[in-house]
């Protein structure tokens, strides 16, 4: 059984790897799923989710971010719900509008988004 942590940074070692093989699309999703597990298994223990669910809804992470990482300084949760607000929405294009164009440079500001959302949460340090 895998924790939230090595669910998170599998899903950054694909984006990398996709990201490399070409597979924008593909590399933007992961790097979306590697932010939401970091933050997921982050929150855990800290909020109690809507409809019995063990994990955060999408459209309500920003807000479990700003009301219960109370560790983290209040900019750097701001800077979390920027990161994962772009990230959401990117993976939403790159998963449900395939005729919008992606282009290199996305899939890789996706990666960037994903390492600071890692680094400020301190996952590759565990």
């Amino acid at each position: 059984m895998a924790t939230w942590r090595e669910l998170s940074l599998e899903c950054r070692t694909a984006a990398k790897n996709l990201l490399t093989d070409g597979c924008l699309r593909s590399s933007i999703n992961r790097s979306y799923y590697a932010a939401y597990a970091a933050l997921s298994g982050k929150l855990e223990g800290k909020v109690i989710y809507k409809e019995g669910r063990n994990n955060p809804a999408h459209a309500d992470l920003p807000t479990y971010i700003l009301h219960n990482l109370d560790s983290l300084s209040r900019e750097t949760r701001f800077t979390l719900i920027k990161a994962v607000s772009r990230l959401w929405k990117a993976r939403v294009i790159a998963d449900y509008l395939p005729a919008t164009y992606l282009d290199r440079a996305i899939a890789i500001d996706a990666l960037r988004d994903v390492n600071t959302i890692l680094l400020a949460l301190e996952v590759d340090n565990e």
